[in-house]
């Protein structure tokens, strides 16, 4: 299964791959499956490029995958086999969950083609449950990877919303409302998905909502990038005005969803048909008075592990499900245990020498035969086909430890019977299996929802769930981390609330969810009492570092836990602290969003629970001052302006800016910290860097609303000229002006000591005015930077103000000393090692061989932007080939233009963002799509939407000179 984490199935069982360099040779033959693989290829995404490695390595590595994946297989292969000069995975359609992706998308379009929204639904749902996170993670290298990945991601967006098109289409509105609330928040600026909301809300005779989301959408598009809304949704907003009765359509109740998928399951209706015809079991399970919603995949794959291993356990946090999933695994599978299932409960012992006393009473054996109960249990389960779930093990690991070992996997034992155990952290012995249960998704057709709905209509069957009430329900499942548990508490309250007072409780505090009527007397009784069952597990040590993380919001790195935690906690001590809570389930780990480490998290149930008990212990506000000083401090080491350095500090930031944020908003807040705003305020190229201009510019807002800054201050100054750069950036000049007209006439008297900041804040305006096409700003610009690198020796800051001279005469038509400028500016900005002098030099080049009608001088310009984007880590525009593709056009060369425009338009769709940027890119693109036969543009069109920046830079030729040209250079 290659979408999501690469897991390898053979023969029913779940097979762990030896190596990382493994699971990154099967990604990439997986990702070209049926095609040869050359070896430099399989080299550099298990090595990386720049790694000499010899063959014998590569078919070392090859001989041990060929033996997991055909543990029989005789001298020959069958499914990897050589192929020319490279390696090919011979795999039929449905054995890898990418080719059968492909395929369902394929049937579900043309399914939609032939009229048929109902069977298109199924496959598309079909194709979606395969999703389970981003494939390929561990390739480190390989260009075929990548674009495959691309394909992958960009045919899920197209079966999403294709998915809403058939829900629509078969009369079902309120569940595509649901699911779209999602989808708008995770795109918010494509149309598509307004349209698709607009038409399910006429269907459900909700116009005027419909019109409402239409001046929604025309705001959000002004606001964000001066834009009116496209024809086709213009189209849609006049025939809803018109009450154009082909919109409205027969919607279906809301009743009439479709039941959970394991139902549908044949694999799972054949097992449970058998279980029906058997002979009696003595199967001994608590009653499933409630069927499992949305572990049909968990229920699968855990019961092929039962069926083939002598200990399973099933990991998780509190309230995840484990018990439940255990019990449906368990009756699943009770027809091929003939001699007997049995559930023991362990939650009422503390006592871990009680634990096989309480499994043989459970099985009603007799110890007065054998004086010692491990030999009875032994006795017994030899010979004998049965199967013991283990409830709740966490708490007395050591006797589970001793009753696994030395009764199911002693030497002398008879390998019939079989453990499956649930607990917060694994048992720990050899032959352990574990299965990790993750809380339910919120994506797609969400099973944390369904299972709110279903639990919420048992408590009352009259209440209404309309698309309101549904976002309601998105809402409370989304503050609940999708854990059943705290869901089904939750859905348990509509009797008494609505589900508005609902989300709002738990927003507030979801801990205090608790059980209403009869109580059961255990630690399921309310989420605070699962979460403490752990937290009581914990040493004294483990349950302050619970409390201090409690500040951190979302991913983490070590770095941070550190900064929080005890003084007297030294940064080793927080690390082993931080594996013991992720190994009991307290902590989420996962890799750094750049693959360079790891980060934690804590769900929002669980940071609840630890903030909580840090208020209790007045700990509060010290450890939001250490969460402070840590971020102060980091923000503090930001490098100059274009230092090599930079990056790896952006990703330091990025890794850690959830936590960022939250000090962010605190200092602009009640708690307001005027030494902090001043170090946020100089996150402006980070902001432009990591595409988050939008929420940078709004923090800046606040924070000048703020009034914490000293009036006439420096600090001041750099917060107008910074916020002038955000709105200059956004098309928003009408914003921006003010701010500037506001600071530059205070440049001159700025104090030596702040020349060099004040510098860079100079630098990032006049960058906004010039991307924002604000291009009268300019000349001010370059006078005010020009006056302080008057009074500096700075070398760089000198540097910065000729090149912003440089870009204040580009619009002036002055390309002749332009070009001469960049090119002489450029060169310095490489003796100077500065990246960002260097970027801004390339860009102004690259526009200037454009407008000279030279596209191949740009193209070479290009390329080296790309070699600086790809240093700078930068995720933001990529407007500058339109430059390229314009210059192609005006040359004439209109086969290539038409190929780099549909490139730019495919980033810019997968940033979210309208193309084309620059006013006259429309006309240039018009006029060579005029001057191509349609036939040609199609093709041309369609090889540029596959093309990636670096395919376009290749058509130049490398300077192998220039460090700063490309990655492969330098």
């Amino acid at each position: 299964m290659d979408l999501g984490s690469l897991t390898v199935e053979v023969e029913g069982s779940t097979i762990e791959l030896g190596t990382t360099k493994q699971a990154a040779l099967l990604c990439v033959l997986a990702a070209r499956a049926n095609q040869r693989v050359p070896a430099t290829d399989l080299v550099a995404a298990a090595w990386g490029l720049d790694v000499e490695v010899s063959m014998s390595s590569l078919d070392s590595q090859l001989w041990r995958l060929r033996n997991i994946l055909e543990p029989h297989r005789g001298r020959t292969s069958s499914v990897l086999v050589r192929d020319g000069g490279g390696y090919r995975l011979v795999a039929a359609p449905d054995a890898v969950d990418s080719l059968r992706f492909e395929r369902l998308g394929d049937r579900a379009n043309a399914q939609v083609r032939d009229g048929d929204p109902a069977a298109a639904l199924i496959a598309i749902e079909e194709a979606l449950e395969l999703w389970r996170g981003e494939p390929f993670e561990a390739v480190i290298a390989d260009v075929g990877t990548v674009v495959q990945l691309a394909r992958l991601i960009e045919l899920r967006q197209q079966l999403e919303e294709l998915r809403i098109d058939a829900l629509i289409g078969q009369g079902l509105p309120h569940r595509a409302i649901v699911d779209l609330e999602e989808m708008i928040g995770r795109n918010p600026l494509r149309e598509r998905l307004w349209a698709q909301r607009m038409t399910a809300l006429v269907q459900l005779d909700r116009t005027d909502e419909a019109l409402a989301a239409y001046a929604r959408l025309t705001q959000l598009l002004a606001d964000e990038l001066g834009l009116d809304p496209g024809p086709d949704l213009r189209a849609l907003h006049g025939r809803i005005l018109a009450r154009d009765p082909s919109l409205v359509g027969a919607a279906r109740p809301a009743q009439q969803t479709r039941q959970p998928r394991e139902a549908d399951d044949p694999v799972a209706a054949r097992i449970e048909g058998e279980a029906r015809t058997a002979d009696p079991v003595a199967v001994r399970l608590p009653r499933r008075a409630t069927p499992l919603i949305g572990r049909a995949a968990d229920t699968d794959r855990v019961a092929g592990l039962v069926l083939g291993q002598p200990l399973v356990t099933i990991c998780g946090s509190g309230g995840s499900g484990k018990t439940r999933l255990a019990i449906e695994v368990a009756a699943r599978v009770a027809a091929d245990f003939p001699d007997g299932v049995w559930f023991v409960d362990l939650t009422a012992t503390t006592e871990p020498d009680l634990v096989i006393d309480i499994v043989v009473s459970t099985l009603a054996l007799s110890a007065s035969q054998v004086f010692d109960p491990i030999q009875v249990l032994r006795e017994f389960a030899r010979g004998r086909r049965i199967l013991l779930v283990l409830d709740n093990c966490e708490h007395v690991l050591d006797g589970v430890a001793l009753l696994v070992e030395e009764t199911l996997l002693s030497d002398d034992a008879e390998r019939g019977a079989a453990v499956l155990a649930t607990s917060r952290e694994p048992i720990g012995v050899d032959g352990e299996y574990l299965w990790s249960i993750a809380p339910l998704s919120l994506a797609g057709p969400a099973p944390a929802v369904e299972l709110f709905t279903e639990r919420a209509r048992a408590s009352d069957p009259e209440l209404v769930l309309d698309a309101d009430a549904m976002a309601s329900v998105v809402q409370i499942c989304r503050a609940l981390d999708g854990i059943p548990l705290a869901i089904e508490l939750a859905a348990a309250r509509v009797r008494s609330f609505s589900l508005t007072e609902i989300a709002e409780q738990v927003r507030a505090d979801p801990t205090r969810l608790s059980r209403v009527g009869r109580q059961r007397g255990d630690h399921r009784q309310s989420l605070y009492e699962a979460m403490e069952w752990s937290y009581r597990l914990l040493t004294e040590q483990e349950q302050s570092l619970h409390r201090c993380l409690s500040v951190l919001p979302g991913p983490f790195p070590a770095t941070a836990a550190a900064g929080v935690a005890p003084p007297d906690l030294n940064a080793y001590e927080v690390t082993e602290l931080l594996l013991g809570l992720a190994h009991r389930s307290l902590l989420d780990v996962r890799p750094g969003q750049r693959g360079t480490g790891t980060v934690f998290a804590q769900l929002d149930t669980v940071r609840a629970h630890g903030r909580r008990h840090l208020v209790e212990a007045g700990e509060e506000d010290l450890v939001l001052a250490r969460r402070d000083d840590w971020v102060a401090a980091l923000l503090a080491r930001r490098p100059r302006l274009g230092r090599p350095e930079a990056p790896l500090w952006y990703d330091e930031l990025e890794e850690s800016y959830p936590v960022v944020r939250a000090v962010l908003q605190r200092a602009v807040g009640p708690a307001g910290s005027a030494e902090l705003i001043g170090l946020g305020s100089g996150l402006g190229f980070f902001w432009l860097f990591r595409s988050r201009m939008i929420e940078g510019a709004r923090w800046l807002e606040a924070a000048q609303a703020s009034g914490l800054q000293r009036a006439g201050s420096v600090e001041e100054l750099l917060t107008l000229l910074r916020l002038g750069a955000g709105y200059l950036l956004r098309f928003r000049p009408d914003l921006g002006r003010p701010q500037l007209d506001a600071a530059l006439p205070r440049v001159a008297e700025v104090p030596a000591s702040a020349r060099v900041v004040v510098a860079e804040a100079l630098v990032s305006a006049a960058g906004g005015a010039w991307a924002g096409t604000a291009y009268d700003l300019l000349p001010a610009l370059s006078r005010a930077l020009d006056q302080i690198a008057a009074g500096t020796d700075d070398q760089v800051t000198q540097l910065f103000a000729e090149i912003i001279a440089c870009i204040t005469v580009l619009p002036l038509g002055r390309l002749d000393e332009a070009r001469e400028t960049a090119e002489r500016l450029y060169r310095r900005s490489v003796e100077l090692d500065n990246l960002v002098g260097a970027w801004f030099t390339s860009l102004a080049a690259c526009v200037v061989e454009s407008e000279s009608l030279r596209p191949a001088d740009a193209l070479g310009w290009a390329r080296r932007v790309i070699g600086l984007h790809e240093r700078l880590g930068t995720g933001g525009s990529k407007s500058f080939l339109e430059t390229v593709g314009n210059g192609f056009a005006l040359s004439a060369d209109h086969e290539r233009a038409v190929r780099v425009y549909a490139a730019t338009c495919a980033h810019a769709r997968q940033a979210g963002v309208d193309w084309p940027e620059h006013p006259k890119t429309r006309e240039l693109f018009e006029r060579a799509r005029a001057a191509m036969d349609p036939a040609a543009f199609d093709r041309a069109w369609a090889a540029g939407e596959r093309m990636s920046l670096r395919d376009i830079a290749d058509w130049a030729e490398p300077d192998r000179g220039d460090r700063f040209s490309s990655r492969t250079t330098g």
